[in-house]
């Protein structure tokens, strides 16, 4: 049974944690990240 409370509370405590980085990801300006991998024809001029 110990088990079971050890499990759910790992559970609980990566869900907390994914919710964190959600957050995070939200909340940061992409505008900062620079282009990504689909803007590359943009930026190379090359067109796949």
């Amino acid at each position: 049974m110990e088990r079971v409370k050890m499990a759910e509370a790992e559970s609980l405590e990566t869900a907390a944690e994914h919710e964190r980085i959600l957050r995070e990801i939200e909340s940061t300006d992409t505008a900062c990240i620079g282009p990504t991998l689909s803007d590359l024809p943009k930026v190379t001029g090359k067109i796949k």
